[in-house]
């Protein structure tokens, strides 16, 4: 029979205060006397020498239920472990020229600039925007430590002293790595876990310390031997770590330049880290089913939003999941739970191919041609997983995945054969 674990309750030698105590003295005094010593009134001796002998013992008290904590501190003490004070957020900051002025800006390190709410931060390289140029990012850091300084994005956006030519500057991603003085408790807990992995020696090490330092919701994956020689054309580094948004997108710079430095801390001499960003792929799909308008509720664009909740869901599921393949036969199970649907006709997975270099028009970042009046783009897939083929040709990549961005929901009657098409386009930024 498997072991029940529960948490290790503190050490308590005597919960009472000094009012507790005083009474449990004068309850004991009056029954051991027989009731004779009975005068417990702010002016009768017995009040002081009760009042007198509590006060003493909450006073042991004290030490000794602190004595565990102490010890435990002082035990940490010897083993090197300190508590965090606090950290410097870092942010990068653009800074933009007026336009049409052609001589270069440069504002030196150390300037400091401003959030809306009067927060400080400083410029860690020199600004120099050139004739040519628009605009320059350089990181910058809080002027002092704190959660506080982890502000949104734009938020920064005044300078101490007027720069000629600078019209203007902004954060376009929050700043990240401010935090706040440690706790006692939350101080002991880090302890406690440095001390079980002095150094980041497995995958899981490396992912966990990543996940407390990356923001919510960015993909994870540290590559293994086998892994990396797949990709040896675009990596360096002894430890290799896929790192990103949900959308394949790189982490800001402040955001990267934090793990790293974090990391660089915690492995062995001469390990090399290094970060390469998901390949997200994007998927367009087409599903039909037949359905009997008899047994219906609500109207069908209810039933079709469930249905395109249920694919979506599945596909950010697994676009957690690198490396993941896409399983046709789980995506139709997971259709046929729905008792409005009497059969699946359609089930098509597109796979989408981006292409950067398309900049403009309704097809912008994707491969395909545009119609005759520019209102619709004839995108072009890589593969079509459907009933006739249910697998992809070739096996995703370690860090590849999937999201959708485009899906195509048809209800069909079974009575007249009538349908009805929900698109929804644009799901997300690739």
């Amino acid at each position: 029979m498997a072991n029940i674990f529960g948490p290790i309750l503190p050490l308590q030698l005597d919960s009472r205060n000094t009012e507790a105590l005083v009474r449990a003295i004068q309850t004991k005094i009056f029954l051991e006397s027989g009731g004779e010593l009975n005068d417990f009134t702010s002016a009768s001796p017995l009040a002081a020498i009760s009042e007198g002998q509590a006060f003493a013992q909450a006073e042991l008290l004290y030490y000794l239920n602190n004595l565990p904590e102490a010890f435990s501190l002082q035990w940490l003490r010897q083993l090197g472990i300190q508590r965090k004070i606090g950290s410097k957020a870092l942010v990068d900051v653009t800074f933009y020229k007026v336009p049409g002025f052609q001589r270069a800006v440069v504002i030196p390190p150390g300037t400091r600039v401003l959030s809306n709410s009067g927060l400080a931060y400083l410029t860690l390289d020199e600004v120099r925007i050139t004739g040519d140029s628009f605009s320059s990012t350089v990181s910058c850091q809080s002027e002092r430590w704190g959660s506080i300084y982890n502000v949104n994005a734009e938020e920064i956006n005044k300078i101490e002293k007027n720069f000629l030519g600078l019209e203007s500057l902004s954060n376009q991603e929050p700043a990240v790595g401010g935090s706040d003085i440690e706790s006692v408790d939350q101080m002991k807990q880090r302890a406690f876990e440095v001390l079980s992995r002095r150094n980041l020696t497995t995958t899981i090490d490396f992912e966990n310390e990543i996940k407390f330092l990356a923001p919510d919701s960015s993909l994870v994956k540290v590559l293994t031997y086998e892994e990396r020689n797949q990709l040896s054309s675009l990596l360096s580094g002894n430890v290799i770590i896929c790192l990103g948004d949900q959308n394949g997108q790189p982490l800001p710079e402040a955001s990267q330049s934090l793990i790293l430095q974090s990391l660089r801390n915690r492995v062995t001499i001469g390990t090399n880290v290094s970060l390469v960003p998901p390949d997200i792929v994007p998927l367009d799909v087409v599903v039909e089913v037949y359905y009997d308008p008899n047994n219906l509720e609500a109207g069908t664009d209810f039933y079709a939003s469930e249905v395109f909740n249920l694919i979506r869901n599945y596909f950010d599921e697994i676009s957690s999941q690198l490396g993941s393949e896409i399983s046709y036969q789980n995506v139709l199970r997971q259709l046929y739970t729905f008792d409005f649907i009497k059969s699946v006709n359609t089930l098509d997975i597109k796979l989408m191919i981006k292409n950067p270099e398309i900049i403009e028009g309704i097809c912008a970042g994707f491969t395909g041609e545009e119609s005759e009046d520019n209102t619709k783009c004839f995108f072009s897939y890589s593969q079509v997983i459907s009933a006739d083929s249910q697998e992809l040709e070739v096996a995703p990549s370690p860090i590849t995945s999937y999201k959708l961005y485009r899906a195509e929901i048809a209800f069909t009657s079974i009575n007249d054969f009538s349908s009805l098409t929900y698109f929804y386009e644009d799901l997300y930024t690739p």
